[in-house]
């Protein structure tokens, strides 16, 4: 997070991803660089804006495509990054187990079916 002159913004974005943010450098600015997980930098900033009503979001940058503020709000409320590829597991290991589930009870019913049958003759005798 830092609070930069907009006139030095507007040189570092020019030729960049960011080069469109160049319209909103006007008015005291601050600008924020996440290199790890962005919902969780997005998740810190909304936070901090509800506690400081002057602070206001006007337009992001994700992975070099523009974002509004909706965007900014929406990645905030997706859960961590790690919580998201352990539901993808989930998602992906899950038809995998219940494949395994079915194809594991055709044996286990043959055999209670055997074992039934060998206690049926055993009483017989």
């Amino acid at each position: 997070f830092k609070v930069v002159r907009n006139t030095l913004a507007r040189r570092a974005a020019s030729g960049t991803a960011g080069e469109h943010l160049s319209e909103h450098f006007n008015g005291p600015v601050a600008l924020v660089f996440s290199y790890g997980d962005a919902a969780v930098a997005a998740k810190k900033l909304t936070e901090f804006a509800k506690d400081n009503p002057g602070l206001k979001f006007r337009a992001g940058v994700l992975g070099g495509d523009p974002i509004g503020i909706d965007e900014i709000k929406g990645l905030a409320a997706l859960p961590p990054r790690d919580v998201l590829l352990g539901k993808l597991l989930g998602s992906i290991s899950s038809p995998m187990l219940g494949i395994v589930g079915v194809l594991s009870g055709l044996p286990r019913s043959l055999v209670y079916t055997l074992n039934a049958i060998k206690e049926v003759k055993a009483q017989q005798q």
